[in-house]
């Protein structure tokens, strides 16, 4: 995607829904992919006055060295990171406020305790350092607080970084922690770009960046009826993500005009899937079914041929009853008899979750030839496409090709590939990087964050 289509692609996505996406919860990182590509410098900007560096500053300083010696040296450079006193004096701060510079809070779960996290909240900063340099834009800063992962930590962070002068926030990263910083960044007027993708903690003035569950699920599900399925069945798993996606599926299904027939529910140990998956396929009835019209044909045989020998039967049966000789040979190669009540079946997870559950539908005789297999953007893993039961399944996700250039991109900087989650920083600094061009005196105000035009 061209970087002008980024740009204005995002926005419509934050204006149409007010929700974007991330990551919901402190138990565990997800993200759906947004497009960008990135380009070229960077500095480090120092605080002005001598303090103990923290764990962070070291770790901010070896990230931009990092992206200094894979960038050549170029003139008039922005400013990567600014840290200053978390106490400054009102007067300081309205001068800092007037300084030309556009100062953008970036609220990362670093210092968490949880290693995990605290590679997550890595990737973000390095993805928001690309895109600082890629719209090459001097006057722009980031100010970056550790949140801790906690809530106590986020509105500690809020607050700090509010004093230092930010304009807008982008963070924090967890659901909870999005809630404690809301009524603080509110107060100050100050607008939030969040990376969590649940929808509750949305507000004027508080926009969520990504994609949301229920997003990928009308997508695919008007995909689906577009492409003439009609019967939908669905596995869901009994997680906060999965509940979010059983209370869209009747709304979305019936508002295409399709039908939901069947949803069963597994909990997330890898046993607990083959039960539900058995109902699902309904595979005792039709395993009966299949005794029984087996049964049937057989009957029909030896009324053509009563009094054919067994060992010749076969052979007499495909001479002169060709057809029923082919009904009984597909049969016999068949598990059940029947055709399923639906025609696509939605299946929510990613992983290795899903890949230990998408064979277990062909086990029970439902064939992706026959049921159309269809994902969310959990399916967005490249990993997934050498499962053989969802090789010609659907899922919603932004074209690959943006991401592929900004990986490609941030692995030749940084020497490794980044989460998913990272393109999210990148968007959200490339989007207060629009903004604050379009009208730089009042950048961030609720009209600019809700053009239907996009930017």
């Amino acid at each position: 995607m061209r970087y002008a289509e980024m740009k204005k692609n995002t926005l419509m996505v934050l204006v149409l829904t007010g929700l974007i996406a991330g990551c919901a919860s402190e138990t565990g990182i997800s993200g759906s992919k947004v497009r960008g590509s990135v380009t070229q410098g960077t500095i480090y900007e120092m605080p002005s006055k001598k303090t103990p560096a923290s764990p962070l500053d070291y770790r901010i300083v070896e990230n931009t060295k990092a992206f200094l010696r894979a960038l050549p040296e170029t003139s008039n450079q922005p400013t990567a990171f600014d840290s200053r006193s978390d106490t400054l004096p009102k007067e300081s701060r309205t001068q800092i406020i007037n300084d030309g510079r556009i100062r953008v809070g970036l609220l990362l779960p670093f210092e968490s305790g949880n290693e995990t996290v605290n590679e997550v909240a890595t990737d973000l900063f390095n993805a928001a350092q690309l895109a600082v340099f890629d719209v090459n834009r001097p006057e722009i800063t980031l100010i970056v607080k550790p949140t801790n992962g906690t809530k106590k930590g986020a509105a500690r962070a809020t607050r700090a970084a509010i004093n230092e002068g930010a304009q807008i926030i982008i963070g924090p990263v967890f659901a909870d922690s999005v809630r404690a910083v809301t009524p603080i960044a509110k107060s100050a007027n100050i607008p939030l770009i969040a990376f969590s993708n649940d929808r509750s903690v949305a507000h004027q003035g508080v926009w969520l960046i990504g994609f949301l569950p229920e997003q990928n699920l009308d997508r695919i599900i008007e995909t689906a009826r577009l492409e003439g399925k009609e019967r939908f069945a669905a596995l869901i798993p009994e997680t906060p993500y999965g509940q979010r996606i059983a209370a869209a599926l009747e709304p979305t299904v019936t508002r295409y005009g399709g039908e939901l027939v069947q949803v069963e529910y597994y909990q997330e140990e890898a046993q607990s899937m083959f039960d539900p998956v058995q109902k699902l396929a309904q595979y005792d009835e039709r395993k009966l079914a299949k005794e029984e019209e087996m049964a049937r044909l057989m009957e029909e045989a030896r009324i053509l041929l009563p009094n054919t020998e067994e060992e010749e039967f076969e052979k007499a049966l495909a001479e002169k009853a060709p057809e029923l000789f082919a009904q009984i040979q597909e049969l016999e190669r068949r598990e059940t008899f029947g055709e399923l009540p639906f025609d696509a079946v939605i299946l929510p997870e990613g992983g290795v979750k899903l890949r230990s559950l998408a064979p277990l539908l062909p086990y029970f005789d439902v064939d992706p030839r026959e049921v159309k297999f269809l994902g969310t953007g959990l399916w967005d893993d490249p990993q997934l496409g050498q499962e053989p039961p969802l090789v010609g399944g659907w899922y919603a996700a932004p074209d690959p090709g943006g991401w592929k250039a900004f990986s490609g991109r941030y692995k030749k900087v940084y020497g490794q590939k980044p989460r998913r989650i990272a393109s999210l920083a990148y968007d959200a600094v490339s989007l207060t990087a629009a903004l604050s061009a379009i009208n730089p005196d009042n950048p961030f105000n609720d009209t600019a964050m809700t053009n239907a035009d996009g930017f």
